[in-house]
């Protein structure tokens, strides 16, 4: 009898030991910037392993300073003015973590106002979040997570404030979040996209500009757009020199702030510089 109790201690004691180890593993702090508007997720060991933009608290309605510890998780909750947040976690009091607002516990009904102000002081004191982060909280971050609201500095970000994207004119979708993740989302299907309006472009081969120049050359005719429809930037990659004659492949690249990428190609032809020569003979 004794040896059974010995032994049922023992694997209770190794189950309860793992236990502990695997929830000390996935353990995070969170401290959240009210200056940057930024929130960074810090793991066991203290490396910053995520960052998200969010919105504090306006100046009359500041988010409180200090030191917490997450008490309750709510799938969708009631927000000041009869609106509701999804992914809801409550760092003290009235004080949550949660989506930017909706005006029904629907996720086609977004507050689009709201949403684009992210990345600054817009909530009531709540620190809102686009619904990938938020549902990101709400799932890795157990209660009892601490969160460390303070004011801060962009060096106290160390991973850096993500960008925004925006629901703009030209929104496909105006009253979904992009990043939400939900099978039901139609920005699924949709991402970035670059766009030129010439396959082939040719110039002579010529010593009277650089590289650097050419490259700002090729940017000419060429649009990116975002998965919401905004134009955003690109990066152009070729072998091509100003200086040797050939047909060259031009890549243009772009990625928007949910991290969807796309790229689209063009060929480039540098003319030896005879041809010139020869016509004006003729």
């Amino acid at each position: 009898m004794q040896k059974i109790i010995f032994w049922l201690l023992a694997v209770i004691l190794f189950i309860n030991t793992n236990l502990i180890y695997a929830f000390a593993e996935g353990e995070y702090t969170l401290k959240v910037n009210r200056v940057t508007n930024c929130v960074t997720a810090y793991d066991s060991s203290g490396n910053a392993v995520k960052a998200m933009v969010c919105s504090v608290g306006k100046a009359e309605s500041p988010t409180p300073a200090g030191t917490y510890s997450t008490s309750q998780k709510l799938r969708w909750h009631t927000l000041f003015g009869n609106e509701y947040g999804q992914y809801c976690t409550r760092i003290n009091g009235h004080i949550l973590f949660h989506s930017v607002p909706y005006f029904s516990q629907n996720e086609n009904d977004l507050n689009t106002a709201n949403y684009n102000c992210l990345g600054t002081a817009d909530s009531m004191g709540c620190i809102r979040l686009n619904v990938s982060d938020a549902k990101w909280i709400y799932d890795n971050c157990p209660l009892g997570t601490t969160v460390t609201i303070f004011d801060g500095t962009e060096a106290d970000d160390p991973l850096g404030k993500p960008e925004a994207i925006k629901l703009g004119a030209n929104a496909p979708y105006p009253t979904w979040d992009p990043a939400d993740p939900s099978e039901n989302n139609p920005y699924n299907s949709l991402g970035t996209k670059v766009k030129s309006q010439k396959n082939v472009r040719s110039i002579y081969q010529t010593d009277s500009i650089t590289r650097e120049e050419l490259l700002e050359y090729l940017r000419y005719g060429v649009t990116a757009y975002d998965t919401a429809n905004n134009e955003i930037d690109f990066t152009v990659e070729t072998e091509a020199d100003p200086l040797k004659a050939g047909v060259y492949t031009v890549t243009y690249k772009a990625t928007d702030a949910l991290g969807r990428y796309s790229q689209t190609q063009t060929l480039f032809i540098i003319l030896p510089s005879e041809l010139i020569l020869n016509v004006s003979l003729k």
